[in-house]
């Protein structure tokens, strides 16, 4: 008999009086998924404090596979040995329990608006096929552990709205498998460390509304997969490094809101692959004579700013105002 994927979705009111819903999907005989809670792959909580109540059933679910949880943290969370999936979120807790580095399977780790914590475990490391970290309003976090520049499967980290975090490990640049670094809001934040031009597979470096950040590392060009440099709202950066002229694979350049950058590179040509460029709010007065080798290019800015580089073909798309360089 073929399998077929279920979905089951149920709201149940518990004793304390508080609700919380499930969905699962798995493969199983259609006539066979019912009642079968033990093999439930998608768990979802909300709104139930009293977690007490729930505890045992969550972590009997040996195949759970993902689970959400707002407000509470089971106990015995890590009898979860099959969890791939787990995001926790406005939990009041002053740590998160080390228990979270047993669940050996875990390949997404998202912490959401949780006020309370200044650091994650030490031994996070132990998280060894931990492919995605998302840290997101945590606003007591002040320390990124130097322990994740272990994770060899680490591909995506992803820091927002973390205000208080004021540096990263100089050994950023073990994580050689990460193809995305996103930092935005991290208003304290002093620096990237040079090292990150170690990270070989990166493709998406993201660096937005981080006021402190004065500069790049100079050997950014290191990182030759890259194919999105974005830069946004970031006040105080004042020079982007020459050395990304050796990005060949760069496709998206965006520096909007950068006030203080008064210039580009100079060798821009080199850029085959660019397809937009944002210099909207920036204050670079003119472009360098090289950008006009770039057939196809789309430079985004106000129209008074683009007239002021003498590009005349200037058309809108919603609202922005784009220039196309055809040569």
């Amino acid at each position: 008999m073929h399998s077929v994927y279920v979905s089951a979705h149920c709201i149940l009111k518990i004793i304390c009086g508080h609700f919380f819903s499930f969905k699962c999907i798995y493969g199983e005989p259609g006539s066979s998924w019912s009642g079968n809670l033990e093999k439930l792959i998608t768990f979802s909580l909300c709104a139930c404090k009293n977690l007490e109540y729930l505890s045992a059933t969550i972590c009997g679910l040996q195949h759970l596979r993902e689970l959400t949880l707002e407000g509470s943290i089971p106990g015995d969370l890590w009898q979860l040995e099959n969890l791939e999936k787990l995001c926790l979120s406005m939990i009041e807790i002053p740590h998160l329990p080390d228990s979270i580095c047993i669940l050996k399977h875990l390949k997404s780790l998202k912490l959401e608006y949780i006020w309370d914590v200044e650091q994650l475990p030490e031994n996070i490391c132990r998280l060894e096929c931990l492919e995605e970290l998302g840290l997101t309003c945590c606003r007591s976090l002040r320390d990124i552990p130097s322990s994740i520049c272990k994770m060899k499967c680490l591909k995506l980290l992803r820091l927002t709205y973390c205000d208080q975090v004021e540096k990263f490990s100089e050994e950023l640049g073990c994580l050689e498998c990460s193809e995305e670094l996103v930092i935005k809001g991290c208003r304290y934040l002093q620096d990237i460390p040079s090292s990150i031009c170690k990270m070989n597979c990166l493709k998406r470096l993201h660096l937005s509304y981080c006021d402190h950040v004065e500069r790049l590392p100079e050997e950014l060009g290191c990182l030759e997969c890259l194919e999105e440099l974005h830069l946004t709202d970031c006040i105080f950066l004042r020079d982007i490094p020459n050395s990304i002229c050796s990005m060949k694979y760069l496709k998206s350049l965006k520096l909007s809101l950068c006030i203080r950058v008064e210039k580009l590179p100079e060798e821009l040509e080199r850029l085959e692959c660019l397809k937009e460029l944002n210099v909207e709010g920036v204050g670079i007065s003119r472009l360098p004579q090289s950008i006009y080798q770039l057939n196809g290019l789309r430079i985004i800015g106000s129209r008074g700013q683009l007239m002021s580089y003498g590009l005349r073909e200037i058309s809108s798309y919603g609202l922005r105002e784009i220039a196309c360089l055809v040569t």
